[in-house]
């Protein structure tokens, strides 16, 4: 693709997983969001942002089985607070479902001054977990979808 983009990785917190799972009333096995990748990408000149996100979607779901029921399109219906995105749920090669988001250098800086719908502030442990994992099989599986992003 050709794309400039910056990949970040996290590993959902065992305190973020727990509270998921009471505030929702889910069990731990519909936690998709246990590992999540954020794709962040320069729009390239005489492209629109929300074709690029697709493009980058179509290519990733080419590669991955993607969760029939874990798409979320913040592109075309954008949050009440302005964030944007195109979330997938994608089965990695290692058999674990990764949540990635997709959004341009844009709506990232707008995604990170909104103001939270839930009312939550955003903590350092949050802002720690973004960084990018390694030395796991996970770490090889976002290895492969930014290969495939390039």
């Amino acid at each position: 693709m050709g794309l400039s983009y910056e990949a970040k990785a996290r590993l959902k917190s065992v305190y973020s997983i727990w509270r998921k799972m009471d505030t929702k009333h889910i069990p731990f096995e519909e936690v998709y969001d246990l590992y999540a990748m954020r794709i962040i990408f320069d729009t390239p000149e005489g492209v629109s942002e929300k074709e690029m996100c697709y493009r980058i979607y179509v290519a990733l779901t080419d590669l991955y089985r993607p969760h029939p029921e874990r798409t979320r399109d913040w592109i075309a219906n954008p949050k009440a607070n302005g964030y944007q995105a195109l979330h997938v749920t994608l089965m990695g090669p290692d058999g674990n479902w990764i949540e990635v988001q997709i959004r341009s250098r844009r709506m990232d800086e707008i995604a990170r001054r909104a103001l939270p719908l839930t009312g939550n502030t955003r903590s350092a442990s949050m802002k720690r977990r973004a960084n990018l994992m390694s030395g796991s099989k996970q770490s090889k599986t976002f290895s492969m979808i930014r290969h495939r992003v390039q």
